[in-house]
């Protein structure tokens, strides 16, 4: 009679569950959602040799290759659709003990954009202290890259020394 009775009462408890009665009530909310995108532009410069943002050209040799070079890799990520353009502002180049190389000595050329941007350097031009236009993106923005090609030479001799300057690529919203 157990038996029948807990089986009679588990049936009856089943069927409630199953009815919905025996269920706690959902109390349903909407919740809000919202989010801001950003305007982002950034530059990035990073060595094609090296994977750092740096042009170093290491032990240069008189004898050696006249047209040593290095490649600066430049990414723009935009998610904006303002055109823009990229500049590059160099400072002088002096030896440890103040010497300038003679002119010439160091030169660059950029190469048009992967995805459509234009370059204002084609061709190989000495780099000369100052702020100097580089690239220009295309009229609608969006991310782009490029790369800045550096060669030393055609100088046939250097003093020896160890020669810095140094090099800012920016960007600017047009």
């Amino acid at each position: 009679m157990k038996k029948k009775t807990a089986a009679f009462l588990a049936f009856g408890l089943l069927a409630q569950i199953a009815a919905g009665s025996l269920w706690a009530e959902v109390d349903t909310k909407s919740v809000r959602v919202s989010f801001e995108v950003r305007p982002v532009f950034m530059v990035k410069t990073v060595s094609n040799s090296s994977g750092v943002p740096d042009v170093d050209f290491g032990w240069v040799l008189p004898a050696g290759d006249p047209s040593q070079g290095e490649i600066l890799d430049v990414t723009v990520a935009t998610n904006t659709v303002k055109p823009y353009k990229i500049y590059q502002m160099a400072t002088a180049i002096r030896s440890d003990e103040g010497a300038a190389p003679p002119e010439s000595t160091m030169k660059f050329r950029v190469t048009p954009g992967r995805a459509g941007g234009e370059t204002e350097a084609s061709g190989y031009e000495e780099l000369k202290p100052g702020k100097r236009l580089i690239f220009s993106s295309r009229s609608g923005g969006g991310a782009d890259q490029f790369q800045i090609h550096y060669q030393l030479g055609e100088s046939e001799v250097l003093d020896a020394g160890n020669y810095y300057g140094s090099v800012t690529i920016n960007g600017e919203l047009s």
